[in-house]
């Protein structure tokens, strides 16, 4: 009866300012930089462009339980859908329950990628009803006004990826300051709140702070909260255990994430606050508020596009080409020099290669291990010679003329030192290139004339 008289002032104005989402609760409120579940229309609406599958929430909240009305409660159901080139669209209706008044929110938010950068809004239906009973019918500002008053307001957000660890993030709520009063004249504004925060993504676990401003509070003074929080996830992201306190409540929180299915998956999650004691204004005499809320998101659905992703994917194509085009002219360069005997130019094209860390077509590696092995070989540097050509076998030992360099290599070895081991190598090579490819050059011949000299 106390919390729902603190609404009946002379002005009847409501409070359309505390927010749901029991992952952030857990985090003490600290979430503007994360925002990264169905939430986000709740905290930061720009958060949204980063959600690559279907999310919808469903949320309970038993407000400050043990103060002896059961009626104390707020519910909300999300629903968040990505498409494949126009962002994230959002869907959000809240429900606040207390005795003798009860607000809704409406709310559709939308958020985008701009490579590193998310941008957001929402656009919220506030609706405000004050339930019809003896006070109701004898009070003047009713009986002129009525019981119910209804408003729009603007969400604006703003998130940063300033690297894969770090992420910034920006929110303006209740950006027009829509007023809730019953009586037009009267003021009964709600309140402008500008949150900013930052995020680390340290592996599993990830800390976060923000600031809050807001430009009146219940009492019309200005409100400044700083929130910080942490959440970590644990059994392979099956499990994870949050913390966080801010100026007024200190709250706990857990999750447990669990399949269902191809392309879903489903998310519990806790929360727990408890207002600070030793607060002025604290309520006091209660257990706490119990938050509980079931995630289902839907991987088979459309994934919303990463811009970010998107432009790195181009970076890397583009890159993959150049070192393609490099790679080419250099082997080029490298059979030249090997065929006209100029080895050391050669060996110093097949290093460049090998040095260009940028490749997924190993072929060109390949390649440049055989040939340096062969002109290492003629420069006497043996030793290097046959590292790079066991190197190549290694590579692929189904290509034949992985063997068959190295069988050259043990041949002439037999040849320039007359140890029959060296030729016993080579035959083995020289099979295994045949029983690869049979025809290949002159590996039937050589293995003739080796086993003559065995």
């Amino acid at each position: 009866m106390i919390l729902c008289m603190s609404f009946l002032v002379s002005q009847a104005q409501s409070a359309f300012t505390d927010r749901g989402g029991v992952r952030p609760m857990g985090m003490g409120g600290a979430f503007v930089a994360l925002a990264d579940d169905t939430s986000a229309i709740m905290f930061n609406p720009a958060g949204l462009g980063q959600i690559d599958k279907a999310q919808v929430t469903a949320a309970y909240d038993r407000l400050y339980a043990g103060l002896g009305d059961d009626n104390l409660g707020r519910g909300l159901v999300s629903y968040v859908q990505p498409s494949q080139h126009y962002g994230a669209f959002a869907l959000n209706l809240s429900l606040l329950n207390v005795p003798l008044y009860k607000e809704t929110t409406v709310a559709f938010g939308y958020g985008r990628s701009f490579g590193p950068a998310y941008l957001g809004l929402s656009v919220k239906g506030l609706f405000a009803n004050f339930e019809e009973n003896d006070y109701t019918r004898l009070d003047p500002l009713f009986n002129e006004y009525g019981t119910s008053t209804n408003e729009m307001a603007l969400d604006l957000g703003f998130l940063y990826k300033l690297s894969d660890s770090m992420s910034f993030g920006l929110a303006a709520l209740n950006v027009n300051q829509p007023n809730m009063a019953l009586d037009d004249d009267a003021d009964a504004e709600v309140p402008l709140t500008l949150q900013t925060g930052i995020a680390l993504k340290l592996g599993s676990t990830v800390p976060t702070i923000d600031f809050t401003y807001r430009n009146k509070d219940l009492g019309d003074g200005k409100d400044i909260n700083l929130h910080f929080g942490i959440e970590s996830w644990l059994a392979g992201r099956s499990m994870a255990l949050r913390a966080g306190v801010n100026f007024y409540d200190m709250a706990v929180g857990a999750s447990y994430a669990f399949g269902k299915g191809k392309g879903v998956d489903a998310r519990l999650d806790y929360a727990f606050r408890y207002p600070l004691v030793f607060k002025e204004d604290a309520i006091g005499g209660t257990y706490g508020t119990h938050q509980f809320s079931l995630n289902v998101g839907f991987g088979g659905l459309t994934a919303a596009p990463d811009s970010e992703k998107l432009a790195r994917g181009a970076e890397m194509e583009e890159a993959q080409a150049q070192f393609e085009a490099d790679a080419d002219e250099l082997i080029e360069k490298a059979i030249a020099c090997n065929k006209d005997g100029k080895y050391e130019e050669g060996v110093k094209l097949c290093e460049d290669i090998l040095g260009m860390e940028f490749s997924n077509v190993p072929g060109y590696h390949l390649e440049a291990h055989m040939l340096v092995g062969n002109m290492l070989n003629q420069l006497g540097q043996h030793k290097e010679a046959l590292k790079h050509l066991q190197t190549a076998v290694k590579m692929d030992s189904k290509d034949p003329r992985t063997h068959y360099e190295l069988a050259m290599f043990y041949k002439q070895t037999g040849d320039r030192t007359g140890s029959m081991s060296w030729y016993n190598k080579a035959i083995i090579e020289f099979e295994k290139t045949r029983m690869i490819d049979s025809g290949f050059k002159d590996v039937s011949a050589q293995l003739v004339t080796l086993k003559k000299k065995r």
